[in-house]
């Protein structure tokens, strides 16, 4: 689903043009460019002209992301774009034409007022505090991630990170400038989802991401978590959403009564937290591993490959329980049945991958893997049980023509139910 806001076609640029549809100017975005890059060619008089392109993709809930194209006057000159990505409300046609679900009648108008732009201070004091909180905190988390992790040898999959700012609602300069994987790499969708060996490089990169974070701790204080205050509120936002469910597979409603105990902050602090627990030190964890937010290498074909371009979307950053971001991995994108045949031998494949990035040793190990995976259980419940609801709705996840949509709704269903089974059957409710 993308749309162009800008034609791509050469226009003169002078270095105070706006980036069409945004507030930054072309050579601001190409001095932070040269600052990293070191490359002195990447000036506004080299530029014939530029394209903007919204490559959002429909299933982006709080960012717009653009992609710069530059039109050089020497075919030599690198990179030939680069990635805007703006903080802002959820997006219009985020649920295709028929608009926002009913469901989210409570939800959306405080969630898609918050603006990419200024608001006047009437409009401002009409917004729920809590939203622009929200949005402050999972962009300015992705901002001090990039800048703690990206450009940096450690092997992690990430795009090259040139510069952020913070959200806020004052001022119209939030933003991440990246670099632009989108000519290499590209998503799949969650349907059918992820082939093994695409699942088990994603294994491969969270063993990555778990090892570094123990070996260097100069991320964890810093690390922006979620007010307090606002957490019952957001339970509760949760749970209602989820018993959509009902609604969609009678199957659901006994489940989602059994599992009404898990909402509570205690089970959410199972897997976000600081200290040790589980007999390891709490790891970075991504917090929303589903398909659009991972890049696969295209190959000499132009077909998608297994091999991983690079983990995005940083916004749900936490410090806590890393077996979160396994089960969001397993659970939601690739079917219940090969979830269930391979997930013994994928935990083992987790371990044996921290072991290599961590020269042998690893705080997660047979005796505590499978207790650190039920602990995580509940948080993946809640997000799955929220997500699911939605995703049905959206033309990016659940194809909504009449031939698809039915056997698409009936396998994000199944994923779901089967996962909530084990939960129950895990613990005893």
């Amino acid at each position: 689903m993308t749309s162009i806001v800008s034609s791509s076609s050469a226009m003169p640029v002078n270095a105070e043009n706006k980036i069409e549809t945004t507030k930054f100017g072309v050579d601001f975005v190409l001095e932070h460019m040269r600052r990293v890059s070191g490359n002195a060619d990447l000036r506004a008089e080299n530029l014939d002209g530029i394209g903007v392109v919204d490559i959002t993709g429909g299933s982006a809930f709080f960012a717009r992301v653009l992609r710069v194209s530059f039109q050089w006057n020497d075919s030599q000159i690198e990179p030939k774009s680069v990635v805007l990505k703006i903080p802002t409300g959820i997006p219009d046609d985020l649920f295709g034409p028929d608009g926002f679900p009913e469901f989210l009648s409570d939800l959306v108008p405080r969630v898609k007022t918050i603006a990419s732009t200024v608001q006047s201070e009437e409009e401002t004091k009409k917004i729920e505090d809590s939203d622009h909180v929200y949005l402050a905190i999972a962009h300015t988390r992705e901002v001090q991630f990039y800048k703690d992790f990206a450009n940096r040898a450690n092997g992690l999959r990430l795009p090259v990170f040139y510069y952020g700012f913070e959200y806020s609602r004052s001022h119209d300069r939030g933003v991440l400038i990246m670099e632009d994987l989108s000519r290499f790499s590209t998503t799949v969708n969650i349907l059918p989802g992820l082939n093994n060996a695409q699942i088990e490089a994603l294994i491969d990169e969270l063993a990555r991401l778990a090892t570094l974070s123990w070996s260097d701790r100069s991320w964890v204080a810093p690390m922006i978590e979620n007010p307090a205050e606002d957490q019952e509120e957001f339970l509760q936002q949760m749970r209602n959403i989820s018993l959509e469910l009902q609604k969609l597979d009678a199957r659901f409603e006994s489940l989602l009564e059994k599992m009404a105990p898990l909402y509570t902050s205690g089970h959410m602090k199972m897997s976000s937290y600081k200290e040790d627990k589980y007999g390891f030190p709490a790891a970075l964890v991504h917090g929303d591993l589903w398909t659009p937010n991972v890049l696969w290498r295209l190959d000499e074909n132009g077909e998608v490959s297994s091999e991983l371009g690079a983990v995005i979307d940083w916004q749900s950053v936490h410090a806590g329980n890393p077996l979160e971001d396994f089960g969001r991995l397993l659970v939601l994108n690739t079917t219940s049945a090969y979830r269930r045949a391979n997930h013994d031998r994928l935990l083992q494949l987790y371990i044996a991958k921290l072991r290599e990035y961590g020269d042998g040793e690893s705080p997660i190990h047979e005796r505590n893997i499978e207790q650190a995976y039920k602990a995580a259980m509940p948080f993946v419940t809640m997000f799955i049980g929220f997500g699911v609801p939605m995703y049905c709705n959206m033309p990016s996840v659940v194809r909504q023509d009449p031939e698809h949509k039915g056997a698409d709704t009936v396998e994000i269903l199944d994923r779901t139910l089967c996962f909530f089974e084990e939960v129950i059957e895990a613990y005893g409710l």
